[in-house]
């Protein structure tokens, strides 16, 4: 029997799909006498074959979790509706559905209880990159009034994605490049007979957008004049007969783009790592040049487990202690962070994915942004999602993933690790046996491809990032703390104040 497939209308709800973040406007109500604002952040998947959306939400106000919701969106054949059940932290029965339908790019649901009156969700995909949203209120279906209006932007939008098209070895493929007789390749590189082409591997830049959602100022060239659809490879428009490739771009005034005269014997220049750096990689190494290197600093996310379930191999040691050690690491590791932030350091700002209210505390005692691992996926996905939160948060930095488990981290050497990862697409510091990985930095949200687990040196390396090796002084870096001996060489080093005091204690 073959297996039915989604339908047009489950495709609809398709527009829901990703992790998203946003402001919120909440009216005085029954459910809520003062009002007020609070922050949204809503993960959304595609489940059981396309049929279903399932949607994760969490609500803060004032820094703090406030409310937590679980939504599974459908389509009931037989009503000819689209249905929404919606599971929230307040713990009561979901009860029946709500149902609602499209019109155009507008998704509105309505129910009613008996106990609770009438309800109307919206949702307006109308825009580019984000979704209206509001909630309304009702006693009788007719009078309706606001409880919740919001607006939730994309946070895990890949823009300026490097692509290489396909190639025979390493041979220039048919019209890889633009054909002028001036655009010939350079004398010292190979070319395959007949094209004339350089046989250099070219990189285009491919937007990641909806069906019918514009390119917009920035994007490509500084104009929106092409509409994008669904993956295409974005390119200018071709050379009219008899034209100049150089200026047949204009601006959104009309003006032409400045021509760029290449030097004669000119070469590309990649940007190399710092003096002193030794940067290894297998494979193609990526060099960005397309103006991501011009970032502001980094974003760095740090993941910590649940203090009750992490760190399991110091239990032997720390016992019944083992959650306020694994506290105090997590403590000294951000303390020493929070050092390079500030006027004049490289952090911009510091991302905690947790789901342990007392690490959440932490942060934000130290003035770092907790996020709620709202995929609850692993670690490579909760990465993810607080990178795309952070990324929203402080645009233009790069992104870097550190381990939570460096209590000799000293602020210095963490900054001397990624002035030498400011050079590069995406690199990491391997930890100091040689196999994990401590650090992993990328100069965007693009290019940020976390595999940590056993083995990550490797499966970084496999994947494209660039090892650094060779830098001195990141003995702190690399030293994450696992097991007793671990703890034992990061104390050589100079432990972090509470890592410290929790040792004293324990020999006491």
């Amino acid at each position: 029997m073959e297996m039915p497939k989604p339908g047009a209308e489950h495709k609809q709800l398709e527009a829901m799909v990703g992790t998203w973040a946003g402001e919120e406007k909440i009216f005085p109500s029954a459910w809520d006498a003062k009002g007020g604002s609070a922050t949204g952040q809503i993960t959304a998947r595609l489940s059981l074959d396309g049929f279903f959306i399932v949607a994760d939400y969490v609500e803060e106000r004032g820094g703090k979790t406030s409310y937590r919701g679980h939504g599974v969106y459908g389509w009931d054949a037989k009503r000819k509706a689209h249905t929404m059940h919606w599971f929230d932290s307040l713990g009561g029965d979901p009860g029946a559905p709500a149902y609602g339908k499209f019109e155009g790019q507008h998704l509105t649901f309505e129910m009613s209880e008996p106990e609770r009156g009438h309800h109307r969700y919206a949702y307006d995909f109308s825009g580019p990159g984000f979704y209206l949203f509001s909630i309304s209120t009702s006693p009788d279906g007719k009078d309706w009034k606001p409880m919740m209006e919001a607006k939730f932007t994309r946070t895990d939008r890949c823009h300026r994605i490097a692509q290489r098209r396909p190639r025979f070895g390493r041979l220039a493929i048919d019209r890889d490049l633009l054909r002028p007789g001036d655009h010939r390749a350079y004398e010292e590189d190979r070319e395959q007979r007949g094209l004339g082409e350089e046989a250099w591997q070219p990189t285009l830049v491919e937007e990641v957008v909806r069906d019918h959602e514009r390119v917009h100022v920035g994007d490509v060239v500084g104009d929106d004049d092409d509409a994008a659809f669904g993956r295409e490879i974005l390119g200018a428009p071709p050379v009219a007969p008899g034209g100049d490739p150089e200026e047949r771009t204009e601006n959104s005034r009309s003006e032409r783009v400045p021509r760029f005269d290449r030097p004669a014997g000119h070469r590309p220049i990649l940007p190399a790592p710092p003096a002193g750096v030794e940067a290894t990689a297998r494979g193609p190494v990526e060099i960005v040049v397309a103006g991501s290197l011009r970032m502001g600093g980094w974003a760095v996310v740090i993941p910590v487990k649940r203090l009750a379930v992490g760190k399991t191999r110091l239990a032997s040691f720390a016992g019944q202690r083992r959650s306020e050690l694994a506290l105090a690491l997590a403590a000294d590791t951000l303390a020493a962070v929070v050092a390079c932030s500030g006027v004049g350091g490289s952090v911009r700002g510091i991302a905690v994915v947790t789901d342990d209210p007392d690490v959440a505390d932490l942060a934000r005692s130290l003035g770092a942004r907790p996020v709620p691992d709202l995929p609850d996926a692993g670690l490579n996905q909760a990465l993810l999602h607080g990178a795309s939160v952070a990324m929203a948060q402080w645009q233009g930095s790069g992104v870097a993933a550190l381990s939570s488990d460096l209590p000799a981290l000293r602020a210095d050497e963490l900054t001397r690790a990624l002035q030498a990862a400011s050079g590069l697409a995406s690199c990491f510091v391997a930890d100091t046996d040689g196999a994990g990985t401590t650090l992993l930095a990328a100069a965007s949200l693009d290019h940020f491809e976390p595999r940590f687990g056993a083995g990550s040196a490797a499966a970084h390396r496999a994947a494209g990032a660039v090892e650094l090796v060779g830098l001195e002084g990141l003995e702190s870096v690399r030293r994450d703390v696992d097991t007793e001996a671990d703890l034992a060489v990061a104390e050589t080093l100079g432990l972090g104040p509470r890592t410290r005091a929790f040792l004293a204690s324990m020999r006491t």
